[in-house]
């Protein structure tokens, strides 16, 4: 019998939303062992962490596209390394999760917070969309200030010129 070479469709579809900043909520890590790569260093795969969240919509409530809630995640190294020249990715996100007070006792003491404190907090997220489609985390930022979504622009004052 000949092979079949059909097209076959993808388990899921991606959600259909644009890059750019959103607000997301932390849902937990999950270690993975990552094999292949020009950086490899264990033969048996490099230990990674992967960092979950969920985008949110301008008022702060889950965003869905096509009836699914929109899911987002960015895959790190493991080490957390305070007073290396450049800042890893992992650390900055843990970072962004933090409070004023737990970085404080992060960076002066050494103690680092529980997982479960940090889960359901909101960070800022910059998405961008892989060449699949599927969208990915490029940056994560610590919170931004609170906004008003009933804030009102105040009139510009008249620039106009009396020309003589």
């Amino acid at each position: 019998m000949p092979a079949d070479f059909t097209p076959q469709t993808k388990a899921a579809d991606a959600p259909d939303i644009e890059a750019g900043w959103y607000d997301l909520r932390f849902t937990g890590t999950e270690g993975k062992t990552i094999k292949g790569g020009k950086f490899q260093k264990n033969p048996e795969g490099d230990p990674k962490l992967v960092w979950f969240f969920t985008a949110l919509d301008d008022e702060g409530d889950d965003l869905y596209a096509d009836g699914e809630l929109v899911k987002l995640d960015k895959l790190t190294g493991v080490t957390f390394n305070p007073t290396a020249a450049t800042e890893s990715a992992q650390l900055a996100i843990l970072r962004a999760l933090m409070t004023n007070e737990e970085r404080k006792l992060y960076d002066d003491e050494g103690i680092a917070p529980k997982e479960a404190d940090l889960l359901g907090r909101v960070v800022q997220g910059k998405v961008f969309i892989r060449e699949d489609g599927w969208p990915g985390i490029a940056d994560v930022l610590a919170p931004r200030s609170k906004r008003s979504s009933k804030a009102k622009a105040k009139a510009a004052p008249d620039a106009s010129i009396d020309e003589e």
